[in-house]
């Protein structure tokens, strides 16, 4: 994800594009080609802002707006980089043997606060776990990020309550946590 198409990076059909004036009006709309290409036709000289969407299961590596100026008879470029966002799940569990792990038999426990946490401890994502005790973070752009669990009311930890974890693009990861009452 640096923000540029380089050689093998196909382009995403039907994402979004918007044409904004100098005053931010929406000027044109248009979806991008199977390739990722879009065209903005009969575009008068000016000063113009480009903004894109996200196409859904992606994350921007680039931004979403790009400031553009058409010369008389001229022409403008703006692209935009997005990479496939990933998901981050587990499970708080009833720790029944205290060694850290799920173990068959050891149950989820429902209703524990699990956060996911960026790079520069800032909270990007909060959940409940399910009555089985799983949470899922959907739509993670890659990254590094820690996920923090708060123990189960009456309930310790067996495994600490912090897991960092890296999502790579399009990727999975997972961190889970043992209680024990």
């Amino acid at each position: 994800g640096n923000g540029v198409q380089d050689p093998g990076e196909e382009g995403i059909g039907g994402v979004p594009v918007d044409l904004l004036d100098s005053e931010g009006n929406v000027t044109d709309t248009v979806s991008t080609n199977g390739d990722g290409s879009y065209t903005f036709a009969d575009v008068p000289p000016g000063t113009y802002t480009v903004e894109s969407q996200d196409a859904p299961g992606y994350t921007s590596t680039s931004g979403n707006s790009e400031p553009i100026y058409v010369a008389p008879g001229g022409s403008a470029t703006a692209s935009f980089g997005d990479v496939p966002s990933g998901t981050v799940s587990g499970t708080v569990f009833n720790d029944l043997n205290g060694n850290g792990v799920q173990d068959p038999g050891e149950e989820g426990i429902g209703g524990v606060p699990v956060e996911l946490v960026d790079s520069e401890g800032n909270v990007v994502s909060t959940a409940t776990t399910n009555g089985d005790g799983s949470y899922t973070f959907t739509d993670v752009p890659p990254g590094t990020y820690t996920v923090e669990s708060q123990d189960a009311p009456g309930y310790t930890s067996t495994s600490g309550n912090s897991e960092p974890i890296y999502v790579a693009p399009g990727g999975s990861a997972t961190a889970s946590f043992g209680d024990v009452p």
